[in-house]
Order: structure tokens, then C-alpha cells, then sequence
């Protein structure tokens, strides 16, 4: 799965995490009304795709909240709450729109989905959707698998960007030992 190269040099990244949370939300461009219809008619595993690679390039994924909880669903299938998690706020507000109004789009860093939201989800014994739309088809996940994918991802993505890009950058995850 091919990784968008999220920054250019060692600077470039470095400034992008002196931001605020806000500060890097308000840098992205809004998404096209194209944009968004594009992604509703996608595939289930079309979105789990761009999901990924818009997550780990952001480095945050959005939920949804109700009432200071996660919200979601039971799978009738599975028997078993389920999560989802999107892309972009705009998709957060869409699912909001069909739920009560305490549904609150709250965006997580990735470092925190991994080490706060992933142990929860399975003490919980939750699924994840992925970037789930109304009506269509989603794809459902176990969090500590979805967890591993994305990190083998995030690892070919640096390997690439060492291989290509700069290497003073990557000395520290250990791939200038290879």
C-alpha cells in the first residue's frame, strides 16, 4: 500500500509538530463537495485505504463521542459493539447528523489511538469500522490488527522515505543499519 509523503525534509516535519493540533487542522484544505461524494461512492476497501493513508499521514484519525464515551453500534452478525473511526471530521458529522444530538466529532492522534483507544477497545471487546458511510458496505476489524497494519505501513513508508528522501531524518528508527 503505497504511503503520500506527508513532508519534504527534517524542517518541514519539525515545524509541523511545534503546532498545535488546531494550528496543523487549519493548514489542510477543506474538502471538495466532489471530494466527499467521490469518497461516499467508494468501495469499503477503497476507503479503508485512503482512511489509512490519511491517517498516518495526518497523524490523527476522527471518532465519534456521546456523552464523554465512544459511541457506536452492536453488529447483529458479531455480536459485539463496533467503532468506527474516519478520516475527516466532515465524515464524523455526517454520521452525527442520524445519531442524537450529543454526538461530538473528536479527533485522536495516532500515538493515542495506539496506546490509550486500542487497550480499551479490547478490554471491551469492540471492533473497529473503517470509515464507515451510511448505508454502504464497511469494513470491520479487530483494533490490535488494525494497530499492526497500519504500523507495518507507517514502517514501509519511513523505509521508502530513508531509501529516497532524507536520510539524516530516519537515522533514528535504525534504518540507516540496513
Amino acid at each position: 500500500m503505497a504511503m503520500k509523503q506527508s513532508f519534504r525534509s527534517a524542517e518541514e516535519r519539525k515545524i509541523f509538530m511545534s503546532m498545535s493540533d488546531d494550528e496543523r487542522r487549519n493548514q489542510r484544505k477543506p474538502l471538495t463537495t466532489a471530494k466527499i461524494k467521490g469518497l461516499k461512492a467508494a468501495t469499503a476497501s477503497d476507503r479503508a485505504r485512503y482512511l489509512e493513508n490519511e491517517a498516518l499521514g495526518q497523524e490523527e484519525l476522527w471518532t465519534a463521542f456521546e456523552g464523554g464515551y465512544l459511541t457506536g453500534w452492536e453488529d447483529r452478525g458479531v455480536g459485539r459493539l463496533v467503532t468506527p473511526i474516519w478520516p475527516h471530521k466532515e465524515f464524523v458529522d455526517c454520521f452525527a447528523a442520524f445519531q442524537s444530538n450529543d454526538v461530538t466529532a473528536v479527533p485522536i492522534p495516532i500515538t493515542d489511538w495506539v496506546d490509550i483507544v486500542t487497550p480499551d477497545l479490547l478490554d471491551e471487546h469492540r471492533l473497529v469500522a473503517l470509515f464507515p458511510i451510511d448505508g454502504e458496505d464497511v469494513m470491520l476489524v479487530e483494533p490490535v490488527d488494525l494497530v499492526n497494519e497500519w504500523e507495518e505501513s507507517w514502517k514501509r513508508y519511513l523505509k521508502y522515505q530513508y531509501k529516497f528522501g532524507d536520510k539524516a531524518t530516519h537515522k533514528a528508527f535504525g534504518f540507516d543499519q540496513e
